[in-house]
């Protein structure tokens, strides 16, 4: 992947985390007329995307466009990369908010930390990633290497009944 590749991949991503900034702050202050919600902090070290806050509550998110699962009905659910823990093993968040970039849809992280931990014989995918800039240098250090994530693959119908649908809409579809 190529370095201007890549920044149009983190735009997009950026794009689809504001939208569901927007949406969580919708969904939980049509709910709580009696509080209010508002955006508390983008989080920048990489354990979770943002968090709200209310005079009662604060709750952490991260957000994941899988815009794959238009076409395959799986969401990839990242847990490692290069070896290492990643995705829902170090998130932070309360709350991971999925997209597919007409829908967005919130699951408690405890739940698919659950899923994980249980395995439920679900597959496991290994992807490859190889990020260079545009002179052809490795994002990922002078390894020579290819970053890889494993992450499991999970039946978009196998979440429904444990996510709730924030929004949904075609403005952001872009598959």
């Amino acid at each position: 992947m190529s370095y201007s590749k890549f920044k149009e991949t983190l735009n997009k991503h950026l794009k689809y985390e504001t939208a569901a900034q927007q949406h969580i702050l919708k969904y939980y202050n049509d709910r709580t007329p009696d509080d209010v919600y508002t955006l508390h902090e983008v989080n920048e070290d990489c354990l979770y995307d943002f968090s709200i806050k209310s005079s009662k509550y604060k709750y952490k998110f991260e957000v994941k466009a899988d815009l794959m699962s238009n076409h395959t009905n799986n969401y990839y659910i990242e847990y490692e990369s290069s070896g290492k823990p990643s995705g829902i093993l170090t998130s932070k968040a309360d709350y991971y908010v999925i997209t597919n970039g007409k829908n967005y849809y919130c699951i408690k992280l405890s739940k698919l930390k659950d899923i994980y931990e249980q395995n439920l014989k679900i597959p496991s995918m290994h992807r490859e990633c190889y990020e260079k800039d545009d002179e052809g240098k490795s994002l990922h250090g002078n390894t020579g290497k290819p970053r890889y994530t494993n992450g499991l693959i999970i039946k978009t119908n196998m979440l429904n009944h444990e996510m709730v649908l924030i929004n949904s809409t075609s403005d952001t579809n872009e598959t």
